[in-house]
């Protein structure tokens, strides 16, 4: 990272533990993950031949991460009204965490698509932080342990194409909505619970319960 020039593509290899903090625009390719499913086609084995814990932080805006496992980190949340945006996870898996404290960071434009999403605080929105600005979340397998918390009015989101596994996907511990203006597009939403969606729209999904 600390060689690599604006705009260059780093290829992360192997399990070993790497911790970085992006603040420059890089892209981050790595050989994908769950490999052990389909043994034989692949050139390294192991569930996680690519894995790393990466955060994007001021000046990282426009980064990409693709086919790494690990833990995703978007807003610097030792750093103070830092601003990270255009950030873009395609083929991942891992936990996503949002820092978005009004002290902290204040994050907008993050796709996260195909990707399995197994824990994490995916938003994390407090009395005092700031909202969430246009949350894509697309084509995404959605396990128990994570958290959406999109509570915060002016935050905005869409969930299109996702599985959820969670038994509390529409609970206030998964996605809790609140003032929010949020879509909720051709999911299957394997959990219960309630929420109050004021300003959230839902469009041809399953539900393991009535409707809520």
């Amino acid at each position: 990272h600390d060689a690599a020039n604006a705009g260059d593509t780093i290829q992360v290899y192997g399990s070993q533990g790497r911790n970085v903090i992006v603040t420059k625009q890089l892209v981050f390719i790595g050989f994908g993950y769950n490999f052990d499913v389909h043994p034989g086609l692949q050139a390294i084995g192991g569930d996680s031949p690519s894995s790393a814990t990466i955060t994007f932080g001021a000046g990282s805006d426009g980064s990409i991460a693709t086919g790494i496992a690990g833990s995703f980190n978007v807003g610097d949340q030792s750093g103070t009204n830092t601003t990270v945006s255009n950030i873009t996870f395609l083929r991942c898996s891992g936990a996503f965490n949002f820092y978005n404290n009004a002290a902290y960071s204040l994050t907008s434009n993050i796709k996260i698509s195909s990707s399995v999403i197994i824990s994490g605080g995916m938003i994390w929105n407090g009395v005092a932080d700031y909202p969430v600005i246009n949350l894509q979340v697309y084509n995404c397998i959605i396990t128990a342990g994570s958290s959406f918390r999109l509570s915060k009015p002016g935050t905005t989101a869409s969930f299109i194409n996702c599985v959820s596994t969670s038994p509390n996907l529409i609970g206030n511990d998964y996605l809790s909505l609140g003032d929010a203006s949020v879509l909720v597009r051709n999911c299957i939403i394997a959990g219960s619970g309630s929420s109050v969606n004021i300003n959230t729209v839902f469009e041809n999904n399953f539900f393991a319960e009535a409707q809520p």
